[in-house]
C-alpha cells in the first residue's frame, strides 16, 4: 500500500509528530527576534545550571512530563485556546520537550550506576522494538519524515527515563526520585488547570466537557489518573501527622473532581482501578483516603454548582466504542497477517480508541503477536515486584506503584490508542513504569544474592504477619 497523489495523509494518534512541525518552525521564528533570542539563551543557561546536579535533573524530568500533559489536537469544532501564559508554553511545548529529553539522555547516562546491576527489563526492549516496528510500517506505507521523528523519540525516552534517569533510582532511595518527578509535575498540572478554570473558563470546558490544558477530555481524565497513582504513594508513605499526607488526599480530591468533569467513562473506570490496584492489601487505609477524597470532593462540588450537571453520562451515555470496534475488527479482516496503515481520509485512523484491536487492524497477527509480548511480560514483571515487596517493606510502595501503573496501562488501552502514541505523556510514563519495576526487581534480586537466608526469613516474616 503506497500514498498516491492527492492523498491526505490521518494519523491522528501521531499529532504530537505533525504538531511538532510547525511549533519547531514557530519556534525557531521567535528565535530570531531579540526578544526570543534572549529568552531562550536565558532558558539555556537554566537548564544547563540544572543538569549539573542530581535535583537539578529530576526537576528537568518533571518539566517534561508537565508540558507533554499539554498535547492538544487540531479540532475544526471547538475552541481550546489557552489563557496566557499557558498557551505561550503550549505553543512551544513540543519542540522544547524533546530538547529537554534530549539533552536529560545527554545527562543522565552520566550519572554512575551504583548498586544497579540492570537498568532494561524484557517488557522494556519488547515494548521498544513493537513500536519500532510500528514505525517501520508507517515509514514504509505513510510518512517517512514522521517515522523518523518518531523513532528519535522514543529512542531519548528510553535513553533519558530507563537508561539515563533509572540511574538515579539506588536501593537507599526506595524509589523516591522518580516519583517525586510526577509529583512535582502533578501539582502543576493542577495549578494550571485552576489557572486556566479561573480566567479562561469556556475554553477549558468543550461541549460541557472538561478537556482543561490537555485539549481532550479523554486525554486529561487519563492524565488525572496516572497522577492519581502517585499522589497515592505520597498519601500512604507518610505519617498521618504530616502535612504531605493530607496533601496527597486532597490532590486525589481535586483528580476525582477533574475525572467527574471530564464526562469521560474510560477515566472514571481507570481512576477507580489505579486506586484499588494500589491499595489491593490494605483496605483500612484505602478506606481512610475514599473518606478523605469525599470531604474534598464533596467541599469542591459545593463551590462549584454546575458540578454535577453532567454526570448523567456516566450513566446514561450513548455507546461511542462498538462502532469504531467493529470498524478496526473489519480493516483487520480484509489484511490479517500484516495489517495496513491508513493512508487517506480525515477519518482514516477513527478506529484509534483501541490499542489492542487497532493493532491487529494496522500490524496484524504479526504486530498482535508482539503486543501481546509486551502484555504478558508487563504483568510478568508487575507480579514480581509485587512478590518482592510483600517481603521488602522498603520496596513495597514503590512496587504499589508498578502494579497500580500496569493495571491503569492494560486497562485503559481497551478504550484508548495511546500506546500508539510518539511524544506523550503516556509513553513516558510507560517506559517510567518499566524503569520503577526494573528498579524493584534489581533491588530485591541482589538482597537476595548477597543473603539468600535473611530474605528468606522476611518472606517468613511477611507470609505470618
Amino acid at each position: 500500500m503506497c500514498t498516491q497523489p492527492g492523498e491526505v495523509i490521518s494519523l491522528p494518534i501521531l499529532a504530537d509528530a505533525a504538531d511538532i512541525g510547525a511549533q519547531a518552525a514557530a519556534l525557531f521564528d521567535l528565535a530570531l527576534t531579540p526578544t526570543g533570542f534572549a529568552l531562550i539563551a536565558i532558558g539555556l543557561l537554566v537548564v544547563c545550571s540544572l543538569l549539573v546536579t542530581r535535583f537539578g535533573t529530576e526537576i528537568i524530568g518533571a518539566t517534561c512530563i508537565f508540558l507533554l500533559s499539554m498535547m492538544r489536537l487540531d479540532s475544526k469544532f471547538v475552541d481550546n485556546t489557552l489563557v496566557q501564559p499557558l498557551q505561550a508554553i503550549r505553543d512551544y511545548s513540543r519542540p522544547i520537550s524533546l530538547a529537554l529529553i534530549l539533552l536529560l539522555a545527554m545527562r543522565a547516562l552520566a550519572f554512575q550506576r551504583g548498586e544497579r546491576l540492570k537498568l532494561l527489563s524484557v517488557p522494556c526492549v519488547i515494548f521498544f522494538g513493537f513500536e519500532t516496528y510500528f514505525l517501520l510500517m508507517v515509514g514504509m506505507f505513510a510518512d517517512l519524515p514522521r517515522a523518523i521523528f518518531g523513532w528519535v523519540s522514543i529512542f531519548a525516552i528510553l535513553i533519558a527515563y530507563v537508561l539515563g534517569l533509572g540511574r538515579l533510582l539506588q536501593p537507599n532511595q526506595t524509589g523516591r526520585a522518580y516519583v517525586r518527578m510526577f509529583l512535582w509535575a502533578g501539582i502543576a498540572f493542577v495549578a494550571a488547570n485552576m489557572f486556566q478554570l479561573t480566567l479562561g473558563y469556556s475554553n477549558a470546558i468543550l461541549k460541557g466537557r472538561m478537556a482543561g490544558i490537555s485539549g481532550n477530555p479523554q486525554q486529561f481524565s487519563a492524565t488525572c489518573c496516572v497522577f492519581t497513582i502517585f499522589f497515592s504513594y505520597l498519601f500512604a508513605t507518610t505519617r498521618g501527622g504530616s502535612p504531605l499526607k493530607w496533601l496527597g488526599a486532597s490532590m486525589i480530591g481535586v483528580m476525582a473532581l477533574f475525572v467527574l468533569w471530564s464526562g469521560s467513562r474510560t477515566g472514571a473506570l481507570c481512576f477507580t482501578v489505579c486506586l484499588v490496584a494500589y491499595f489491593r492489601t490494605r483496605v483500612g487505609r484505602l478506606a481512610v483516603l475514599v473518606l478523605s477524597v469525599g470531604v474534598v470532593l464533596g467541599l469542591l462540588t459545593s463551590l462549584f454548582s454546575e458540578s454535577t450537571v453532567g454526570t448523567d453520562r456516566f450513566l446514561y451515555g450513548s455507546d461511542t466504542r462498538t462502532a469504531v470496534w467493529l470498524g478496526a475488527l473489519d480493516e483487520f479482516v480484509k489484511s490479517p497477517l500484516i495489517g495496513g496503515i491508513p493512508v487517506s481520509g480525515d477519518d482514516g485512523m477513527n478506529y484509534s480508541e483501541s490499542t489492542y484491536l487497532r493493532t491487529l487492524a494496522m500490524l496484524g497477527v504479526f504486530g498482535g503477536l508482539q503486543l501481546l509480548l509486551v502484555v504478558v511480560t508487563m504483568v510478568g514483571i508487575a507480579w514480581r515486584a509485587w512478590q518482592i515487596g510483600r517481603y521488602r517493606s522498603d520496596l513495597a510502595p514503590i512496587a504499589d506503584v508498578v502494579v497500580a501503573s500496569t493495571a491503569f496501562t492494560l486497562v485503559v488501552n481497551i478504550f484508548e490508542g495511546f500506546m500508539f502514541g510518539i511524544l506523550t505523556y503516556f509513553i513516558i510514563h510507560m517506559y517510567a513504569t518499566f524503569a520503577m519495576a526494573t528498579y524493584v526487581a534489581d533491588a530485591g534480586e541482589s538482597n537476595e544474592r548477597v543473603d539468600p537466608l535473611a530474605a528468606e526469613m522476611k518472606v517468613t516474616d511477611g507470609s505470618a504477619g
